[in-house]
């Protein structure tokens, strides 16, 4: 008797699995040299020939997926040389372009992103982000000209590829704080023009924070949203209702499909239909790649109930993979790409299997659960990477959350369409008002950020969890003792892998360089606790890049070093995790003015203990040293002079290349401000480093 076969082969899923291979590759030529990727794709290539060589049956699927992978490794190769290369003087120039889109910063900074570029006359093919004060009548399709200074944007991020500026083609920013600039008018394409007029229907019918919210869950852009009301929302694990993906496009999917059915629309003219409005609705959001992903899996599956077909979700998702990453490479390396499939995956593959565990109860019940769970199973590594948190109640939350969101989606779209045709949009959207005013408020009962695991960290061993999570599923004939012993190995490989990692990582002392328009900052975290110096410091600062890294690591506890500027400012922007304060204006008193946080006094030459740093004022006020264990930091201000100094430093922290003595030696050197060859924040965003035993390694 013939023995079954170990698995079912989906072609897709092999094609899509080689184009990810191919990018995996390209990445890595970046990364670690040109040599090193052209190197794995040689070797790649060479065993998938020694493949179709031996192959009898499957010759022609083995020769496509080579050629898949070779297409995605130069495809995404030169577009990542092309963004590398596309730098320019950073000076100011005269520019024009066109507004493409309209995000709200902090309620009063407001940032266009500029397409269809000429600087000082030369056309551009990257976008360009613009910072200004203010809006003044910013709208999308419109163009803009001004004169400003240009700056590059680099391709990484925090050590990392700056996806999100990748993803979106920006490779270049500038601000403007006056009124200098000129608007003209532009058009919008029908895309844009189907955007606004959901942004005008329901700026009209909804009061400003339901209007944020009903926004977001339209159309994905959540930068209207109040800040600590998006932060419970990610923090409950909720926030994937503000990205449009399978819970939205599934949700019209069957509402279209409700009225060809009452239409009695069949076959290609009902997919015709259908499909063109999902279509419509993806470009509205901005050709997200949970969108895109969810559109095609819809369209794949209208396709197949029509014409009688059957449906395979899983070659349906590796489909969609393929078609994203052959017009857009990059997006394999953004958090959108990596949460949405991912997630999806688990959930074709789990599902089935969890739900069967409710058996109990009843069937719907039961489904949602396995849906959910196998949803957060596969998000798990993915969240950790990018955000460092882990919410334990998002299983609770999303079941009851989903059910209310797909409900209020719906009146939501039927409130704009009747309300922006007729002309009535207070009374269209009365209804879906009080409903979003509950939802908000049932989410912000409580501080899920209070719940929120930190410190996980699973690294390069996530590939034997995800390994795990292929076991577990039903796509694999294997005996069970098989499964058992693989489950075991791969399961003390992942266990005893990430125990180590989390292990090190708690017990080691985090230093994050981070430059935030309006002040430079230098902090140390350690075990939840953290100590921030500022210096060069003004009023105004969002602190933006350095709260992102507090979040990641979880800290409950902050201790602040002032050495230049407004200490209850600077306190109060931290006012909720905000313990002491040292500032070095000795006329300054800020007793009293917050009741939780006390102030003191750091007079020049003094030191001072926090956690296991002991920090060193120098004689003039304006550096300071941190000494844990064996290792030693110079932290300089704009005005810092390090000729005081001898000995030797593992790092030193400064605006600019500090001018050192022969007395003074640095192992390496973080500078606040742009360097062609330093490590800097300028570009890059934050510098991390860990100190590891007697030295300090950059993360």
């Amino acid at each position: 008797m013939k023995a079954k076969r170990f698995m079912n082969l989906r072609p897709f899923v092999l094609i899509a699995a080689c184009c990810c291979m191919g990018l995996i590759f390209a990445y890595l030529s970046f990364l670690s040299g040109i040599a090193f990727g052209y190197l794995l794709l040689a070797l790649f290539v060479f065993c998938g020939i020694f493949l179709c060589v031996r192959a009898k049956k499957k010759t022609l699927l083995c020769i496509v997926s080579l050629i898949a992978c070779v297409f995605s490794f130069f495809n995404c190769f030169f577009n990542l040389y092309g963004y590398v290369n596309a730098d320019v003087a950073e000076t100011v120039y005269a520019v024009d372009g066109r507004i493409d889109r309209v995000e709200e910063k902090d309620g009063e900074v407001y940032r266009l992103i500029l397409n269809d570029l000429t600087f000082g006359g030369e056309q551009k093919r990257f976008s360009l982000a613009l910072y200004v004060d203010g809006n003044a009548g910013f709208s999308v399709g419109k163009r803009i000209s001004f004169a400003a200074k240009i700056e590059n944007l680099g391709l990484f991020f925090e050590g990392r590829l700056s996806s999100a500026n990748l993803v979106n083609n920006i490779k270049y920013r500038a601000n403007l704080s006056d009124e200098n600039y000129y608007l003209y008018k532009g058009g919008k394409n029908l895309f844009e023009s189907g955007n606004e007029f959901i942004y005008n229907t329901l700026k009209k019918g909804l009061p400003e924070s339901e209007f944020s919210v009903a926004y977001a869950l339209l159309t994905g852009e959540d930068s209207y949203m109040d800040g600590d009301t998006l932060e419970n929302f990610r923090s409950g694990g909720v926030a994937h209702i503000f990205a449009v993906s399978g819970l939205h496009i599934g949700v019209l999917a069957a509402a279209l499909f409700f009225i060809a059915k009452l239409c009695r629309l069949r076959g290609a003219a009902k997919i015709i239909l259908c499909s063109s409005i999902l279509f419509l609705y993806v470009g509205i959001c901005n050709f997200t790649p949970s969108s895109v992903r969810a559109f095609i899996m819809a369209t794949v599956f209208m396709t197949a109930k029509e014409s009688g077909m059957k449906y395979d979700p899983l070659s349906s998702l590796a489909l969609s993979a393929i078609f994203v990453l052959i017009f857009s490479p990059l997006q394999f390396f953004s958090v959108g790409f990596r949460l949405s499939f991912s997630v999806v995956f688990a959930i074709l593959l789990l599902s089935g299997g969890i739900a069967n565990l409710f058996s109990f109860l009843p069937v719907k019940i039961s489904s949602a659960l396995g849906v959910v769970i196998s949803a957060q199973i596969g998000g798990i590594p993915v969240s950790l990477y990018y955000f460092g948190t882990l919410s334990p109640i998002a299983v609770i939350v999303n079941l009851l959350a989903i059910p209310a969101v797909s409900f209020v989606f719906v009146l939501l779209f039927i409130g704009v369409f009747v309300g922006g045709v007729f002309g009535v949009p207070v009374a269209a959207l009365f209804v879906q008002k009080y409903i979003l005013r509950f939802i908000v408020q049932l989410i912000m009962i409580f501080d899920y950020e209070k719940l929120l695991i930190h410190g996980v960290v699973f690294g390069g061993f996530s590939a034997f969890y995800y390994l795990i999570v292929l076991l577990l599923s039903d796509k694999f004939r294997l005996r069970k003792h098989v499964v058992r012993s693989c489950a075991v190995i791969f399961s003390s490989f992942f266990v005893g892998g990430a125990s180590i990692l989390t292990l090190s990582d708690r017990t080691s002392v985090k230093i994050c360089v981070s430059n935030d328009a309006a002040a430079n900052c230098v902090c140390f975290s350690e075990d939840k606790n953290a100590c921030l110096i500022i210096s060069d410091g003004k009023e105004g600062s969002s602190f933006y890049n350095v709260k992102r890294f507090l979040e990641r690591e979880g800290i409950v506890s902050l201790n602040m070093i002032v050495l230049d500027g407004n200490a209850y400012v600077y306190a109060n922007a931290f006012v909720s995790i905000v313990e002491n304060v040292w500032y070095v204006e000795e006329e300054e008193n800020y007793e009293g003015l917050l009741p939780e946080t006390e102030f003191y006094v750091f007079s020049c030459g003094e030191s001072i203990t926090v956690g296991r740093e002991k920090f060193y004022l120098g004689g003039d006020g304006t550096t300071l040293v941190s000494e844990s264990g064996g290792t030693r930091v110079l932290i300089c201000s704009s005005e810092g002079d390090v000729s005081q100094y001898r000995g030797i430093f593992d790092l030193v922290v400064a605006p600019q290349f500090p001018e050192i003595g022969e007395e003074l030696k640095a192992s390496s050197f973080a500078l606040f401000n742009p360097s062609k060859d330093y490590p800097n924040c300028y570009k890059g965003g934050n510098l991390l480093y860990k100190i590891d035993s007697s030295s300090i390694k950059r993360i």
